[in-house]
């Protein structure tokens, strides 16, 4: 039998419970950009750039810590930056603000723009799975909020850019160039291609024969053919 008593109390506890759902930690309104600005910069790095935005009310201090994950990577730490990066493991990474980071106020983004040993060629080596874990004022842990990130598609004019390799980006550009090879007339009969039977006279044993064609791939795009047989 639920009593006045027993209705009290889950009153009770229905507003408790309401108040700490409402009491949202300010790490839930940032949100990450990563944009690979241009590849093979002094030698073996690369530029990026990360873009912290404070969506919420309140401004952002220096009571934060963001987790991510990344293939592994060295990043060299700027002078004087507001923000470092360092590496945890392997893939697991940590981005937290520096003696030189100043509040970040609502609505407004700072940007860390970094070198990075390596290179970034596609997204499966882009920053993912980002959380922020902020204190309180007694410095207490809360409860890990979710960081969306943002990838910036890539621009192979700027990106596709390693002094280890010649190798053409390919794009629809490279492969449409390729295929054009193919509709230009080829110096050549069909016998090239397949050579005709060898002729038996009636009343003669067939001669063996095997016919050997190999198939050469150049760079232009141009094929070779060879035939010698046996």
């Amino acid at each position: 039998m639920i009593t006045m008593r027993n209705i009290w109390i889950m009153m009770l506890g229905i507003c408790l419970f309401g108040c700490g759902a409402g009491k949202q930690p300010p790490s839930s309104q940032l949100s990450l950009t990563w944009k690979l600005e241009k590849d093979s910069v002094e030698a073996r790095y690369f530029k990026n750039t990360f873009c912290l935005t404070n969506n919420g009310n309140k401004s952002l201090t220096n009571n934060w810590v963001i987790y991510f994950n990344q293939t592994p990577i060295y990043y060299q730490q700027p002078i004087n930056a507001p923000l470092e990066i360092e590496c945890l493991g392997s893939t697991y990474y940590k981005m937290y603000p520096t003696e030189h980071y100043q509040a970040l106020p609502p609505g407004e983004t700072i940007t860390f723009t970094i070198l990075s040993e390596g290179n970034v060629i596609n997204v499966s080596s882009v920053p993912e799975g980002a959380y922020v874990v902020t204190t309180d004022e007694k410095g207490k842990p809360l409860q890990p909020q979710n960081v969306p990130i943002e990838i910036e598609l890539f621009k192979p004019d700027t990106q596709w850019v390693s002094s280890r390799n010649s190798f053409p980006y390919a794009d629809g550009n490279y492969f449409y160039k390729q295929n054009d090879d193919f509709s230009k007339p080829v110096d050549c009969d069909m016998l090239s291609l397949f050579p005709a039977p060898v002729s038996v006279p009636p009343g003669t044993a067939a001669p063996a024969h095997r016919a050997h064609l190999p198939l050469h791939w150049f760079p232009r795009g141009t094929m070779q053919f060879s035939v010698s047989s046996e």
